[in-house]
C-alpha cells in the first residue's frame, strides 16, 4: 500500500500532465496500439488531457499508474505482476511493450492500429482515416514507381554506399525487416503484390527512416515528420484524340463534382489517368475548356434528372436490387442514401414483371426506398426497415460482418438495434424475428462499436454481451471490437 508521500508525487505528476494536454489539440488521430512480433505496444503521450487518459485506461483495460510510471525515465516497470518496458520516442511519446501472455489479450491479437483522438467516449474515434474515394500518384520521376497486374514495383535511385534498404508501410503493418529492396546498379529497387488502394510508406536505410524523395504525396507521421503515400490504381480515364486540346479533365461524384477536376497526361494517341476508385457506381465527365462532355467509349450513359447526361463506371461487385410485380408501371427508380436520394438517376429495368437494377457501393449500411411511377414504397421483400409513421425506410446491409442477435424476447412487439454504427439513430434499425431470436445483419467499421437494443421504445444495454461502458447519461453502452 502507498504512503501519502507517494500518493502526494502521483498527484504532483498526474496535475501536470492534465494541465500540459489541457494546452495541447492534436491535429491527427493519435495511434494507440498495435501488435508486433506477439508484443502488444501502446503509445502514449505526455501531452493528452485528462479525457484522452481515461478514455484510453477504459478502451484497453490499463491500470491507471502506467500512464506515471510510463514517463518515469525507467526502462522497464512492472504492475500488477506485468513487465513492462519503456521506449523513449521523443520528448512527448513513449511506446510500452508486452508480450501477449493468455487468452484476453485476444482482442489484439489481430495486429490492428487503433486511432483514438481527443474527445471523449470515443465520438470521433476511428481506425484510422476515412476510406478515401479516390486517389492519383505524384511522383517527380515517373520510373520510380509503377503498378501494373497487381504488382508494385519501387526505385529508391542512389544510396550505393549503404549497407541495407527495406520498405516499412501500412501494406505490411510497418515491419521493419520484412520488405527488403535489392541493389541494382543505379539504387535498390522491389516488387510487392498488392491490391488497389492506399497505402503509406517509408524507406528504412542503414536504419534511418526516410520518406520517398521522388513522391510529393504525404500525411503526417505522428512523430514530427512524415509518410509518402502511394496508390494502387484500379481505373483508367483514356480519351482518344483531342491533341489540339490544351488540357483534358475529369470530374465527377467521386469528388464531388469539382470542376477543377483532376487532369489527364498527353500521350501519343490521345489522354489519359491512371486513377484508385474506391469500390462504388460514379457517374463522371471529361471537360476541355468550358466543354463539358460525356466519355465516347463508354455506352453507359444515363440522365442525372436534371437534364444532364453523364457517363457511369463501376468498381467492385454489384449488388442487384429487384422489385417483383408492378407490371403496368411506367417506371421504376432506385433511391437511397447511396446516392443521396436522387429520384431519377437509377432508372431499373423491366423483365417480365420483374423490376431489376445492378450497382456496386462500398460496404455499408443503407437505406432506400423505390419510386414507382412517382410513388414512394419500401421494399417488400425486406422486413429489415428504419423509421416510424410515413417516413419508413428499407435498410440494406452491403458486406455484412456482424450480426444482432436478442433472445428471450419472444413477446416483443418491436425490437430495433442502434448505435456508433448509425450516430444513434432514433428509434434504429427494426430486427427480425427468426426461431424466437431478433436478429440483423449489418455492416460495422474496424474496431470499436457501442450500441444499445431498444425493446418495445425502451433502451436496454445487450443481456448476451457482458462487455459495456458507462456513458454521458450515466445508462451504459454495450460495446463489441470488430
Amino acid at each position: 500500500m502507498m504512503n501519502m508521500k507517494t500518493v502526494f508525487s502521483y498527484i504532483i505528476i498526474i496535475s501536470l500532465l492534465f494541465v500540459t494536454g489541457a494546452c495541447y489539440r492534436a491535429k491527427n488521430p493519435v495511434p494507440v496500439c498495435r501488435v508486433e512480433k506477439n508484443n502488444i505496444i501502446f503509445r502514449l503521450d505526455n501531452r493528452w488531457t485528462r479525457h484522452k487518459i481515461q478514455e484510453t485506461a477504459l478502451l484497453f483495460d490499463l491500470d491507471t499508474s502506467i500512464f506515471i510510471k510510463a514517463f518515469g525515465n525507467e526502462k522497464k516497470f512492472v504492475v500488477n505482476n506485468t513487465t513492462w518496458k519503456v521506449k523513449i520516442i521523443n520528448s512527448h511519446f513513449v511506446e510500452l511493450s508486452r508480450p501477449i501472455v493468455n487468452l484476453s489479450d485476444s482482442l489484439f491479437a489481430n495486429g490492428f492500429a487503433y486511432m483514438l483522438n481527443e474527445d471523449l467516449f470515443g465520438k470521433k474515434t476511428s481506425m484510422s482515416k476515412p476510406p478515401e474515394k479516390y486517389g492519383i500518384n505524384i511522383f517527380l520521376r515517373d520510373n520510380t514507381f509503377k503498378y501494373k497486374n497487381g504488382e508494385a514495383f519501387f526505385w529508391l535511385p542512389g544510396h550505393k554506399e549503404a549497407r541495407s534498404v527495406c520498405m516499412s508501410g501500412s501494406f505490411n503493418n510497418w515491419n521493419t525487416s520484412g520488405e527488403a529492396m535489392v541493389p541494382c546498379d543505379s539504387g535498390w529497387t522491389i516488387s510487392i503484390r498488392l491490391q488497389p488502394g492506399r497505402y503509406a510508406y517509408k524507406y528504412i536505410i542503414d536504419g534511418n527512416w526516410t520518406p520517398d524523395p521522388a513522391n510529393t504525396l504525404k500525411e503526417d507521421d505522428l512523430v514530427g515528420s512524415f509518410n509518402s503515400v502511394f496508390y494502387c490504381v484500379n481505373h483508367l480515364f483514356k480519351i482518344d484524340g483531342r491533341r489540339d486540346a490544351s488540357e483534358i479533365r475529369v470530374t465527377g461524384t467521386f469528388m464531388n463534382w469539382d470542376p477543377a477536376g483532376l487532369k489527364l497526361r498527353r500521350t501519343p494517341a490521345g489522354w489519359e489517368l491512371p486513377v484508385y476508385l474506391r469500390e462504388g457506381t460514379y457517374a463522371y465527365k471529361f471537360i476541355s475548356g468550358t466543354e463539358w462532355f460525356t466519355d465516347p467509349k463508354n455506352p453507359d450513359v444515363r440522365d442525372d434528372g436534371n437534364g444532364n447526361m453523364n457517363s457511369y463506371l463501376t468498381i467492385g461487385n454489384l449488388h442487384t436490387f429487384k422489385l417483383v410485380g408492378y407490371a403496368g408501371a411506367s417506371s421504376v427508380i432506385l433511391s437511397g442514401t447511396f446516392n443521396n436520394w436522387n429520384q431519377s438517376e437509377l432508372k431499373m429495368k423491366k423483365t417480365d414483371d420483374v423490376w431489376t437494377i445492378s450497382c456496386s457501393f462500398p460496404p455499408g449500411n443503407y437505406e432506400y426506398k423505390f419510386i414507382v411511377d412517382g410513388k414512394w414504397i419500401t421494399d417488400p421483400s425486406n422486413e429489415n426497415t428504419t423509421g416510424s409513421g410515413e417516413n419508413i425506410n428499407s435498410v440494406i446491409s452491403l458486406n455484412p460482418n456482424h450480426t444482432f442477435v436478442l433472445e428471450d424476447n419472444q413477446d416483443a412487439k418491436e425490437v430495433m438495434v442502434t448505435g456508433s454504427f448509425n450516430g444513434w439513430g432514433n428509434p434504429g434499425y427494426r430486427m427480425s424475428k427468426r426461431d424466437g431470436k431478433w436478429v440483423i445483419q449489418l455492416y460495422l467499421s474496424p474496431g470499436k462499436t457501442r450500441y444499445k437494443f431498444i425493446i418495445n421504445g425502451v433502451w436496454k444495454l445487450d443481456p448476451g454481451n457482458d462487455q459495456w461502458e458507462d456513458n454521458e447519461y450515466g445508462t451504459g453502452n454495450s460495446v463489441l471490437w470488430i
